[in-house]
């Protein structure tokens, strides 16, 4: 007897836990969670496609960071001239530096990354070389994480998108003159994007400059992420910016 009352009370407690479950009550509309009714609210409809705060900021994750730089290392080495420093230079100019490599690409388009993200970089190098082959004294690839939120009226995170500025810095002449800057790029770590909302990125290097003195140059990178969040309601576009410089010091200018 005393078994049945307990299966029965048990029973009764699993009926009241799935009608709360499946309830008609709206769902609390600050999860993910978007069904097709709340979808026919125009009110709703409204806050989620309108976004009310962007956020940008930096993060660290030691493992994720690790395996950016390790398969930076790799892909950089393979698209770098195989080529050594036994060109003639003799029209080196250590106080011109220039970009050999990429000055715009694509990075991520309808919410995916590009293919062939990994073939665009940036570099900032002396007059007279051809690749950062022709330097010495390369550090190996660094990183810097960062994060873009944007949130909507309702408080819900439609657009997050981690990533990755990679470089490498401190290349110098034969002569050990100048720090320079070679395979400054971004890779994608992790893009999340809700229903109806559109996320794409370019990549842009603006200027280069020497921060350094005329005899010993430290070049300075800027190197941007012109970002576009599309709804049906809005397009919204927005850039940020970074400084990136030959001795290593890398700054967010936005």
């Amino acid at each position: 007897m005393k078994i049945t009352v307990a299966f029965a009370f048990l029973a009764l407690i699993l009926t009241l836990l799935i009608q709360s479950l499946f309830a008609s009550e709206p769902r609390d509309i600050s999860t993910r969670y978007v069904n097709e009714e709340i979808l026919k609210d125009p009110a709703f409809l409204k806050d989620y496609f309108t976004i009310s705060n962007i956020s940008i900021s930096s993060f660290e994750n030691v493992f994720i960071k690790n395996i950016t730089e390790r398969r930076a290392t790799t892909y950089l080495k393979e698209r770098k001239s195989p080529q050594k420093a036994t060109r003639n230079l003799g029209g080196l100019d250590i106080n011109q530096i220039l970009d050999y490599a990429s000055k715009a690409w694509e990075f991520i388009k309808k919410n995916e990354p590009v293919q062939n993200f990994k073939n665009f970089y940036a570099n900032a190098l002396p007059k007279g070389v051809s690749s950062g082959n022709d330097l010495n004294s390369w550090s190996a690839p660094k990183s810097k994480g960062y994060k873009i939120v944007f949130e909507n009226t309702l408080g819900m995170s439609v657009v997050s998108f981690h990533y990755h500025l990679i470089y490498q810095y401190g290349g110098q002449t034969a002569n050990g003159k100048g720090r320079y800057l070679d395979g400054v790029h971004f890779a994608p770590t992790d893009i999340e994007v809700m229903w109806g909302f559109t996320f794409d990125c370019n990549v842009e290097v603006p200027s280069i400059v020497n921060a350094g003195t005329a005899t010993d140059p430290i070049a300075q990178m800027m190197i941007e992420l012109q970002y576009s969040i599309k709804s049906l309601l809005k397009v919204i576009t927005n850039t940020v910016s970074f400084s990136v410089r030959g001795d290593g010091v890398v700054t967010k200018l936005n």
